[in-house]
């Protein structure tokens, strides 16, 4: 094989692996954002101080 075709290969096989590591880490993100208990989660404090 050419040095073209092997360049393709690897791009191809990169390519691959990348969406099938990001279905899987959005699949767990979905799962984790529906153990958050957002009543807990206090809005953002100005921390410029007491003005």
């Amino acid at each position: 094989m050419s040095t073209a075709a092997w360049g393709g290969l690897v791009v191809v096989v990169i390519l691959v692996l990348y969406v099938l590591s990001m279905r899987l880490f959005f699949r767990e993100g979905r799962e984790l954002e529906k153990q958050i208990d957002y009543s807990k989660i206090r809005p953002p404090q100005d921390e410029s101080g007491s003005e």
